[in-house]
């Protein structure tokens, strides 16, 4: 599916009101955000009780704003097993043929509507020795206004117990890093169990450009990054 967007100041303001987002991207975009809408592009073809399982990003260069840019996003593959289905996306931004962003997303839906919350030993290991800090907790109206905002439709995250969109979370932590003066070619994201309302999430940097996200003890997530060095704020 195809579509064109042309995302304004007034547009980002609200995006940046609605998350306390805090970084001045100048005359850019926050290339996950420009990845939100394209992704959205399927929200009407995939069914509800999907759940994220791993993304990539990859940022060849942020959107400008005004900039009348070019998304896409089909569905790559599908697949149905007796515990679980999964859905492969491909999403993109382009301008004048130009692909300035590319999202690959990965979706599971299980059968009992519980997701794998297993953790890999070596998790532990790691955060034995290194410090964690309270990152973010998002709220039931964040989640709703991210829906509202995106057209997100899926109802794991308009229940009375939402789950925080894998989307939003990726978007706080690309101005998260963007505070510190650093920016990422590559982000990748392993979600091992959903991230919900009013939980306050824990940001553990284990090794430079390795984050694990926890959530009461347990590892809700991990990032990988691969920094753009040439790139930091003037």
């Amino acid at each position: 599916m195809n579509s064109k967007i042309d995302i304004d100041r007034l547009l980002l303001a609200k995006w940046k009101k609605k998350f306390n987002l805090k970084f001045d991207w100048d005359s850019r975009i926050p290339a996950v955000l420009a990845g939100i809408y394209s992704l959205s592009l399927l929200a009407e073809d995939v069914e509800s009780e999907y759940y994220m399982a791993e993304q990539e990003l990859i940022i060849n260069q942020n959107p400008s704003l005004k900039m009348d840019f070019s998304l896409s996003s089909d569905i790559i593959s599908e697949r149905e097993f007796d515990s679980f289905s999964y859905l492969k996306l491909k999403s993109t931004v382009s301008f004048k043929n130009n692909i300035l962003v590319v999202l690959n997303s990965k979706l599971i839906k299980t059968k009992n509507l519980k997701l794998n919350n297993s953790q890999s030993p070596n998790f532990k290991k790691e955060l034995n020795s290194k410090r964690s800090y309270c990152w973010r907790t998002f709220s039931k109206n964040e989640i709703k206004s991210f829906a509202d905002l995106s057209g997100d439709l899926n109802s794991i995250h308009l229940n009375s117990d939402p789950v925080v969109q894998g989307m939003l979370i990726l978007l706080t932590f690309e101005d998260f890093l963007a505070q510190k003066n650093r920016f990422a070619q590559k982000i990748k994201i392993k979600y091992f169990k959903p991230s919900r309302a009013d939980k306050s999430i824990y940001l553990s940097e284990i090794e430079r450009n390795r984050f694990l996200g926890l959530v009461d003890d347990q590892v809700n997530f991990e990032i990988n990054i691969k920094e753009n060095l040439k790139c930091s704020k003037k």
